[in-house]
């Protein structure tokens, strides 16, 4: 298997809004969606737990190829910020 770039990271994070500005402002990245976790995609992630969870996406206008999802299980303990190994995969 070969891997030949990455085509979307999804963070888990405590507050949706916060990180969304911080990227979209200090770093110039745009939002591109918003919403809630379908089922669907909780399924193919293997979590349904994660359906209807809110999130939004942002893009580089530079590099459009790569999308940064954010989640907000706020409150829901499903996945709390930073502890998966996701986060260090991105880094």
């Amino acid at each position: 298997m070969q891997f030949e770039a990455l085509r979307a990271v999804t963070w888990s994070v405590e507050d949706l809004e916060a990180s969304r500005r911080a990227f979209t402002g200090a770093l110039g990245l745009q939002e591109v969606c918003r919403g809630q976790i379908s089922e669907r995609q909780a399924a193919a992630w293997g979590l349904p737990a994660m359906a209807d969870v809110p999130f939004a996406a942002v893009m580089s206008p530079d590099r459009p190829r790569v999308l940064l999802r954010f989640v907000s299980p706020k409150g829901s303990g499903k996945l709390p910020p930073l502890s998966t190994y996701g986060w260090n995969a991105v880094e």
